[in-house]
């Protein structure tokens, strides 16, 4: 069965972030959606170490100042462990 994991950013949270405003726009560094990923796996494995492989980043995930970005980390079990992926849901 699929696991879903939420989570929800909001820049004003994440001081921190605004250092990563790229042409006006402030971006999740790539290093952070990773470790989403690493986490929601670390929690269905029981807490033992877990690896990505094969990660494509489709699309930058933005943030804007005072809307908040929801986004879900989606894992489904397949031959090789799991397959995912993270959406986000942005107003």
């Amino acid at each position: 069965d699929e696991v879903r994991f939420y989570n929800q950013l909001q820049l004003s949270e994440q001081a921190y972030l605004r250092g990563h405003e790229i042409l006006g726009f402030v971006l999740l560094p790539g290093a952070a959606i990773m470790e989403s990923a690493l986490a929601s796996g670390r929690l269905i494995q029981g807490g033992f170490p877990i690896g990505l492989r094969d990660l494509s980043l489709q699309r930058p995930l933005s943030l804007v100042e005072l809307r908040p970005c929801d986004y879900e980390v989606r894992l489904k079990p397949n031959a090789l462990g799991y397959e995912g992926w993270i959406e986000s849901h942005q107003e």
